[in-house]
């Protein structure tokens, strides 16, 4: 999860997950490294005082604690909430529409401006409604890369994240976010697992 503090509003992208939250899901050894409240208490902020959730995509590991956010409208790619709704049976054991039940959802088509210099496009190929994150910093644009990948993606040419729906558009994705960024903060980074902020 990424704090991006803004006056029209703090944005909040992505929501991790607990390791509990994850058990149904994932069958694999997981590990609790920090809650989403405590990071955003690091700040002086609580789940109430954010009002743009962006999630990248669906998935459990990014989408899980959204209903904490109960004051945020939500961010999402329409494609990307209709293939959660009517899933391949490959990918249907990592959604879960209970995740937003309830919540202010905003569908959206493509690229948009959720605050000023907060910009989603499209990144689809891990999922097929994934977004990127856009954000105008004083060092340049940031770009959270919208779909699961380390670094490595990024530094080694021909490289696509290890899990995708469409290998063909999960390249080009990667090239785009390339392309648009200054800084890359790719999701599923362990360098980045203590990092508090990005400069």
């Amino acid at each position: 999860a990424w704090l991006v503090k803004h006056p029209a509003g703090d944005v909040l992208v992505d929501t991790g997950a607990s390791r509990a939250d994850i058990r149904p899901y994932w069958p694999g050894n997981t590990e609790d490294i920090r809650t989403v409240e405590e990071g955003l208490a690091d700040f002086g902020r609580t789940p109430a005082d954010i009002r743009h959730l962006v999630l990248t995509h669906l998935h459990f590991d990014h989408a899980a604690r959204a209903r904490l956010f109960q004051n945020a409208a939500v961010y999402v790619q329409r494609a990307e909430w209709d293939f959660q709704n009517n899933p391949h049976p490959f990918a249907a054991r990592s959604y879960d529409p209970e995740f937003l039940r309830g919540m202010e959802v905003v569908l959206l088509d493509g690229e948009a401006e959720v605050v000023p210099g907060v910009r989603v496009f499209p990144a689809p190929g891990h999922t097929p409604g994934a977004q990127a994150v856009e954000i105008d910093t004083e060092k340049g644009r940031a770009v959270i890369s919208g779909f699961c990948c380390t670094e490595e993606v990024f530094r080694r040419k021909g490289r696509v994240p290890g899990i995708h729906t469409d290998t063909l558009a999960a390249y080009d994705s990667v090239q785009k976010v390339r392309a648009r960024a200054d800084i890359v903060i790719p999701q599923h980074e362990p360098a980045l697992e203590s990092v508090r902020q990005i400069p």
